[in-house]
């Protein structure tokens, strides 16, 4: 059964410097509509310099996570993650409007 993440949310942001002892990130896979498949690497948490995102099939980018919103630049386009229930992310570019998609997300952390 797939779940929602609010609560890990909360747990991944507050919780960085436990995520950086473990040895294995946390995955977090998510889709949301109209969009590919993003899948995010959390290894060191909030405001850490390794936490990575790979947009459909790109090489992962880098990912800020900070207290409720999650930051990324893939090519000419700005993504902002918001992984509360329901998910979604926030699509924009230099002289377009942005767009908001919804979904959902799973992670390694779900049981």
């Amino acid at each position: 059964m797939k779940k929602t993440i609010p609560i890990l949310l909360a747990f991944v942001l507050f919780s960085g410097p436990v995520l950086a002892a473990t040895e294995e990130p946390t995955v977090i896979a998510c889709t949301f509509e109209k969009q590919p498949l993003m899948i995010m690497t959390i290894r060191g948490g909030m405001g850490a310099s390794d936490n990575t995102v790979q947009i459909g099939q790109t090489p992962p980018v880098p990912l800020g996570i900070g207290s409720g919103l999650s930051t990324t630049t893939h090519g000419t386009k700005d993504f902002i993650f918001s992984l509360r229930q329901p998910a979604s992310v926030t699509v924009s570019s230099a002289g377009s409007s942005s767009l908001t998609f919804s979904g959902e997300c799973i992670s390694t952390l779900q049981r």
